[in-house]
């Protein structure tokens, strides 16, 4: 989890940026810490949890041996072409993902799930990332 998009998922003060958090926290999550979060500290400015994904891009295709990284996504940003998507980086929608874990058998119904985040508010993206 990278520390900016923590942030912006749970700055404001409702029952999911709560429950959130506290799954971060329960499973020990690791938070990588970024410098585009230190530098932004208490500020609320667009693009800043894209920047510090892609700071997390480049960290991982830096180090020695190359990281690979897998993005879970449904901002529209980070699927367009100028988002920089570096070597050894894979960007996954949510609807992807969950579709993934329905055929792995780990969940009954990927589409129940979507229906209940709509349902509940959320905005899943059309677009579909891998596209199989």
């Amino acid at each position: 989890m990278v520390d900016m998009v923590l942030e912006e998922l749970t700055r404001s003060h409702s029952p999911t940026s709560q429950q959130i958090g506290a799954w971060v926290k329960d499973q020990c999550i690791p938070v990588w810490s970024r410098e585009v979060c230190r530098r932004a500290a208490g500020r609320r400015q667009r693009n800043l949890g894209e920047m510090a994904i892609q700071e997390t891009m480049q960290a991982l295709v830096m180090e020695e041996p190359p990281r690979r990284g897998v993005f879970l996504f449904e901002d529209h940003k980070i699927s367009r072409a100028t988002f920089l998507l570096l070597p050894g980086c894979l960007k996954v929608t949510t609807r992807a993902i969950l579709l993934f874990v329905e055929r792995g058998g780990w969940l009954d119904s990927a589409v129940a799930i979507e229906r209940r985040a709509i349902e509940a508010g959320r905005k899943f993206s059309r677009l579909r990332f891998p596209s199989n």
